[in-house]
């Protein structure tokens, strides 16, 4: 923009130089008139480049004054969204986790975190949340590795083989 500006005003008073030399000559050729249409036509260009790029400017301002003005900003309501989605997941994963623990008999202090458990998991925050894992598609190793970090905090750290 500041290049497109310097180069304007070169030309603006290259322009006004030559105009400057040649009207004596403009003069003679055709009386005690002196057409400024070679002027015209050569600042014409970019006196609409100038114009065009307040006009860009103005409607992007306006833009962003509008968005402003409104409260409109998609990035952070999508931010909200994935933030609600991930806490509903990490709910529903805390929610099976403490089913799962209170489930186990007080005698026995540990169980099969493998197969039927972590199963029993991954089934109750599919049934729980299935919007968070339409949005996420976490894989079955990542629900596990969830799963297990949850136990892992669980205040009875009930986790077999760890």
């Amino acid at each position: 923009m500041l290049r497109r500006a310097c180069s304007f005003l070169a030309a603006l008073a290259l322009t006004a130089l030559v105009f400057a030399w040649a009207s004596p000559a403009f003069a003679q050729d055709t009386g005690s008139r002196v057409s400024l249409w070679p002027l015209v036509d050569m600042v014409m260009p970019y006196v609409v480049d100038f114009g065009l790029t307040a006009m860009f400017g103005v409607a992007f301002w306006l833009a962003a004054a509008f968005k402003k003005k409104l409260g409109i900003d998609a990035e952070a309501s999508l931010r909200v969204i994935e933030a609600t989605h991930r806490d509903a997941l990490h709910s529903a994963i805390a929610s099976a986790v403490a089913a799962l623990v209170a489930k186990v008999p007080p005698d026995k202090l540990s169980f099969d975190v493998g197969s039927a458990d972590l199963a029993e998991v991954a089934r109750y925050v599919r049934d729980s949340v299935p919007e968070a894992l339409a949005h996420f598609k976490p894989g079955d190793g990542l629900l596990s590795n969830l799963a297990k970090s949850k136990l892992s905090e669980h205040p009875l750290k009930l986790l077999a083989g760890e």
